[in-house]
């Protein structure tokens, strides 16, 4: 018997470069979000590097702020838990954003965070609608913030 399950979702943090003490959101892209009926993860960063400000800029109504647990931020680790309440799914084009991370930058300069998706404090579990209830997982692609421009040049015309 060849049981065929479908591709979990693809979540991507886009490397970016920021300077000291700047605010920046990240996005979190998805790929493959088909008929998504309910996903729950852990994102993960450096707090040495990076200070977790909050969450934006939500691909559909009903993921909010309330779908994100930041018990943990303190120590870098972010838990997303979200069901469709319509008992539907959702879908969403291949590079759309599925929600903002926000931080600052508290890290020395050239001092690097990797973004990530683990299973840990909360566990990877993604549904879909041709899923049959069974975990379809995600597919990480981690990506990097560094702080950048760490010295600032003066020149005077004397």
């Amino acid at each position: 018997v060849d049981v065929c399950s479908p591709p979990g979702i693809t979540l991507v943090a886009p490397a970016l470069s920021i300077d000291p003490g700047e605010e920046i959101c990240v996005p979190i892209e998805v790929q493959d979000f088909d008929g998504i009926e309910r996903m729950s993860f852990t994102t993960i960063w450096e707090t040495s590097v990076l200070e977790f400000t909050g969450v934006q800029n939500f691909a559909f109504p009903s993921l909010t702020a309330a779908n994100f647990d930041d018990a943990n931020a303190f120590f870098g680790a972010l838990c997303v838990d979200w069901d469709d309440p319509s008992g539907l799914s959702e879908t969403l084009p291949d590079g759309s954003v599925l929600f903002e991370m926000c931080f600052t930058a508290v890290g020395d300069p050239f001092e690097c965070s990797e973004i990530d998706f683990v299973e840990f404090p909360c566990p990877v579990d993604v549904i879909t609608g041709e899923s049959n209830g069974f975990n379809v997982g995600i597919n990480a692609q981690a990506g990097e913030r560094w702080i950048d421009k760490p010295f600032q040049l003066i020149v005077y015309n004397m």
